[in-house]
C-alpha cells in the first residue's frame, strides 16, 4: 500500500500489523478449536474468567508452581 506524494512519488506504507490482525481475527473466527477443553479466548463466553479461576485453584496445592515469562520485553 502507498500514498502519492507531492513529486508524484510513492510514499510505502508499512501495514503488516494491519494485516496480521486481520488473518489472526479470519483464523480465529472462520475455524474451531480443535481441543475445546483448551480453548478459553475465542468463541467462548466467560473464557478469561474461567482460566483465572483454574489457574487459582492449580496454585493452591503446593506442588504446583507458575512461571511468567515478559515476551515483550525479551529482546531487552
Amino acid at each position: 500500500m502507498a500514498l502519492i506524494k507531492p513529486d508524484h512519488g510513492l510514499r510505502p506504507l508499512g501495514v503488516s500489523e494491519l494485516l496480521m490482525k486481520l488473518v489472526g481475527v479470519y483464523a480465529i473466527t472462520s475455524s474451531h478449536a480443535p481441543h475445546p477443553e483448551y480453548q478459553r479466548g475465542s468463541n467462548l463466553g466467560g473464557g478469561v474468567e474461567k482460566t483465572v479461576h483454574e489457574v487459582r485453584g492449580a496454585l493452591e496445592d503446593p506442588t504446583v508452581a507458575a512461571l511468567f515469562i515478559d515476551i515483550e520485553n525479551a529482546h531487552s
